[in-house]
This record gives structure tokens, sequence and C-alpha cells, in this order.
């Protein structure tokens, strides 16, 4: 009798435990949707920066279509229209990665959400088994189907802190390529006037 109280209370302290992590787990996950959300305004403003980009090209189209005053303008010109040019490829392809990796990180998003419904509810038949423990109706079959849920969650949720980690770092590479491109964006900007 003293041996299934010890092992009650050991399974309720590993609950309480799992709950800690499970918070923490959220809180992560709350974070990581921060981040998804500060991704998708780096995407608004990159499409800002395309129609801008586009604009620059246009202007150059006009500044074309003119004679040129002499040829060092001309030359000029041209140079600056290719770098536009780089830079819009560029910016393209960065939107297509922020794209890419924007859907990834909604499509982690949901699976996380998924395993955290699926933790609750074990953590729920726990609950139920606990009490049910409680009152007297403990055997050895409820603590060993204990034990496996509570062996099942810890590891879901250490699969779910590494994938959060990956896609931490996934993010603020991101962030620095964005910047980056922000930086030289403003940089032709300025060449503009």
């Amino acid at each position: 009798m003293n041996q299934k109280k010890i092992e009650i209370e050991t399974i309720k302290k590993e609950y309480a435990e799992l709950q800690t992590r499970l918070n923490s787990a959220k809180s992560e996950h709350n974070i990581a949707k921060s981040t998804l959300d500060e991704l998708n305004e780096a995407n608004m403003k990159l499409a800002s920066i395309k129609s801008q980009i586009a604009q620059h090209k246009e202007d150059l189209e006009k500044l074309k279509s003119q004679p040129p005053k002499s040829q060092v303008e001309s030359v000029q010109v041209t140079e600056k229209h290719e770098q536009i040019k780089s830079e819009l490829s560029k910016a393209k392809s960065e939107i297509d990665l922020a794209r890419q990796q924007l859907q990834y990180l909604k499509d982690e998003s949901d699976n996380k959400k998924q395993e955290i419904e699926a933790t609750k509810k074990e953590l729920k038949f726990l609950e139920n088994d606990l009490s049910s423990a409680g009152r007297g109706g403990a055997s050895k079959n409820v603590i060993e189907a204990a034990s496996a849920v509570v062996a099942s969650t810890n590891a879901k949720l250490q699969k779910a802190q590494k994938e959060i980690e990956v896609l931490k770092q996934a993010i603020e590479r991101e962030r620095n390529e964005h910047l980056k491109t922000k930086k030289h964006l403003d940089e032709l900007q300025k060449l503009k006037k």
C-alpha cells in the first residue's frame, strides 16, 4: 500500500514537472509565433521595396528613352540600371526564400498546435487515472499506463524544443539577411537622389 502511494506521489511530481515543461513549450511557441509575425511584416516591407525598385526601373527606362546629354551620363545610367536589375533579382529570390520559410514556419506552427493538443489530451488522461487511483482504484496497469504517457510526453517535449531552437536560428538568419538587403537598397535609393 505504501509502495503504491509512493508511486502515485512520484507520478504526481512527474505530472507537475510535465505541466511546467508544457507551459515552457507554449511560451516558446508564442515567441516563435511572434517571430513569424515579424517575418510577415518583413515580407510586406520587401514587397514595398520591390515596388520601389520597379519605380526606379521605370525612371531609368524614361531616362534611357531621352537622348543622353553625354556619353558619361549614358554609361552611368546603364551601370545604375544593371545594378538595380541585379538588386531586383536578389530581392525576388529573397522574397521567394522568405515565403518558403514563412510557409515552413506556418506548417511547423500548425504541427506544434496539434502536438500540444495531443499532449493536453494525454495529460487529461493521466489526471483522470491519477484521480481514480487516489480513490482506491489504483492498479499496476494504471501506473504503467501513466508512466508510458509521461515518457511519451517527455519525448514529444524534447523534440518540440529542438525544433523550436532550429526555427529560432532560421528566423535569426533570415532577419539578418533582410537587414542587409534593406541597408543595401537604402544605399541605392540615396544614389538615385
